[in-house]
This record gives C-alpha cells, structure tokens and sequence, in this order.
C-alpha cells in the first residue's frame, strides 16, 4: 500500500481483475450455480450465536453478486438486503431466488460507498473491499464500523501482499495491517490462506487472502 492515492485510484478505475461487461458477464455467468462462500458458512455459524434466526433481523450483502451468500442467509430464516453496483448482478441475484423468496430480499444497484443501511444483524462483504478506491473503501469500512458498534457482526475477505492480484494495483494488507485496520474490534475468526487455483473465469492464480469475521466487544452503554 505504497502507491500514492491518485495512482491507486487510476488503477482501481481501470485495472480491476474482473473488468467491465462483458468481463462481468462472464464472470456472473460462470459463477452460476457455485454454493456460497467459506466464509458466508463462517458467518452464519457465528450469527447465530448471537441472533436467533427472524425475518425481522437484516442482513446487508455488500457486492451481492448473483446472490450466491444471500441465497444461504435467507435459507436460515433472516431478511437480506443486496447491495451491488451492476444491474446485471441484482438481475441474477433477483432470478436465482425461489419465487416464494423474492418478498423477503431486497436487491439494490448502487454505490456500496452510499448505502441507504437498515441497522443489519450483519454486514457481509466477500471479495469487494480489496476493490474498491481508497476514499470509497474508508467510506464503506467505517460504515461497517459504526454498524458493528451498534451490536452488528462483520465477515469479509481482504487480500495479501503475496496475492496475484496485488500487480494489479487491488488493495492489500498483511497480517499486521489488517490487525491495524481492525483496531477496536474483535475477531471472532481471522483466517489466513495461501494457494494456487482458479479464478472463476478459468484462469490460475495465487491467492493470499485473510477471510475475517470479526465484532465490537465493547458493552453497547459504552459507545
């Protein structure tokens, strides 16, 4: 993370390892009937700990995607707000539902940076921090902040130095960064991985990611 922030941002403008349609196109069609992610498992196995499953309790899936993750949060019985950016995304996210569903998610095109937020359960972000530009990012990062410290459990992934992907400009962090960037709260999981396999559009590569489910511990009297 030593490029300048007017360099980074170039390179989240036009270097990002999914492109634009149709990369993404690609992208979402391949990713189809994938199962969700390691970590939305993590994620829910943590939640419901804490928040017996309800209709009433809100989810918030940060670049949605096609829907794979919600697809699971909604099967445990919690309400899902989708967020992502492409109209492509949230009509695969809306399509891959059971009609039956489709009253109990809402999916919405839009800046992550500029959510509308429901006060979540918890905040679920897979493969979209690392993306994102730096004001962008510090504006997104600290509004799961404030909804962790308003009692809301956070999951994502972020990505490490030793990561492919980290030539192409994206956003990393090494261990002690991210204990850094997580100042304040508590990991109830912090996951470190290396290895080499494939992209969902086909092609090899190393990952080096941190796969994190984390909250505040601090008693809500004291924020």
């Amino acid at each position: 993370m030593d490029q300048n922030k007017e360099d980074r941002n170039k390179g989240h403008q036009s270097n990002q390892p999914f492109g634009k349609p149709p990369a993404w196109n690609r992208y979402l069609a391949r990713v189809g009937d994938r199962p969700p992610t390691p970590l939305a498992h993590a994620a829910l196995a943590a939640l419901r700990a804490r928040h017996a499953p309800s209709r009433e309790a809100v989810i918030l899936d940060l670049g949605c995607g096609n829907g794979r993750d919600s697809q699971l949060f909604i099967d445990a019985g919690y309400t899902v707000v989708g967020i992502d950016k492409t109209r492509e995304a949230i009509d695969a996210a809306c399509s891959a539902l059971p009609e039956h569903f489709r009253g109990i998610v809402t999916a919405i095109e839009d800046s992550l940076a500029q959510p509308e937020w429901r006060q979540p359960v918890l905040v679920h972000a897979s493969f979209v921090l690392p993306f994102l530009m730096e004001a962008d990012f510090r504006q997104v990062f600290d509004a799961m902040r404030g909804a962790a410290g308003r009692g809301a459990l956070l999951s994502y992934h972020l990505l490490g130095p030793r990561d492919d992907w980290a030539a192409r400009d994206v956003r990393v962090w090494s261990r002690e960064e991210v204990k850094r960037l997580n100042s304040g709260l508590k990991f109830h999981s912090h996951d470190e991985t290396e290895n080499d396999s494939e992209t969902v559009v086909g092609a090899l590569k190393h990952w080096h990611v941190h796969e994190i489910v984390a909250f505040d511990a601090r008693p809500m009297a004291s924020l």
